[in-house]
């Protein structure tokens, strides 16, 4: 599945956590996620799906939330642009 671009205003708040009220619940975009168990913060490459309230990640099955796996999610980051390919330095990305 293709993943938006980061665009310049999600460039320009790299870095920064942010209330997750604020988060882009656009279909296939990934962004850090803060979220807490009881045992403290943990952070989590998240998404929204169309239509289905609340988060997931990775470790969600099917149309399962962090937040019904029992975790508050409540701050979020975009997730920094991947690096760029180089040419003949042997660290080519696959």
């Amino acid at each position: 599945m293709p993943h938006p671009t980061p665009s310049r205003e999600t460039a320009e708040i790299a870095g920064q956590w942010l209330p997750i009220e604020t988060a882009p619940r656009l279909k296939g975009q990934r962004v850090l996620l803060l979220r807490d168990g009881g045992n403290g913060p943990f952070h989590a490459i998240g998404y929204a799906l169309d239509g289905v309230p609340g988060w997931h990640s990775a470790e969600c099955r099917g149309l399962e939330t962090l937040e019904e796996l029992g975790y508050r999610v409540t701050h979020w980051m975009p997730l920094p642009p991947a690096p760029a390919q180089s040419q003949g330095d042997g660290n080519d990305l696959a």
